[in-house]
């Protein structure tokens, strides 16, 4: 069990250093094959269940600090830069080699605006595949705390203790907060 929860913290590890979507997916993934917690013998099941608890909200904590508040989908990079006109009045075609542009100071310009397109391109993919495996993540980590965390008193307890160690929104934690979970007995 903790082999996969070993190699979802290194991989969450590589996405927090890399920003690659890659990266999360495969701890996410990693997380999912990990045995319920009831299957711990070393460490126990009270500890083995906080254990994936606090990795589950390490992942959706990662993933919503990574979320960009200001992103536009509809702020499409550029597909093709056309370069600035030259001082002796020289056009190149959109998918011209900046290397072409005789004028420096043109060439200069046509890098800068190729660099900054790039730059927001890689930007674009990044929070669209973030904003795609969001909601798989939320529904894994909501499935986990509605499977083994129940309206038990100690229960209610540990999951507040665990939302105090994790940077998430307070409205996300609140969502965590309200999941339905099974009553016990003698409620």
């Amino acid at each position: 069990m903790s082999g996969e929860i070993d190699q979802a913290t290194a991989k969450l590890s590589e996405f927090e250093k890399a920003k690659s979507i890659d990266q999360l997916q495969q701890a996410v993934e990693a997380m999912e094959r990990v045995l319920h917690p009831g299957a711990a013998t070393a460490t126990g099941v009270a500890a083995a269940r906080q254990q994936q608890a606090r990795m589950w909200l390490r992942l959706l904590a990662a993933m919503e600090q990574s979320l960009d508040p200001k992103f536009d989908p509809d702020d499409v990079p550029e597909v093709k830069a056309i370069p600035p006109l030259s001082r002796e009045g020289e056009q190149l075609h959109a998918m011209a080699d900046a290397r072409a542009i005789r004028d420096p100071a043109a060439r200069a310009q046509h890098e800068k605006i190729l660099k900054t397109n790039r730059e927001k391109a890689e930007r674009y993919r990044f929070q669209t595949r973030l904003r795609r495996i969001e909601p798989h993540i939320w529904a894994d980590v909501e499935g986990y705390f509605g499977r083994f965390y129940t309206s038990s008193r100690a229960d209610r307890k540990e999951v507040d203790g665990l939302l105090k160690s994790v940077t998430l929104s307070a409205a996300r934690k609140e969502k965590l907060r309200a999941i339905p979970a099974k009553k016990q007995p003698s409620e």
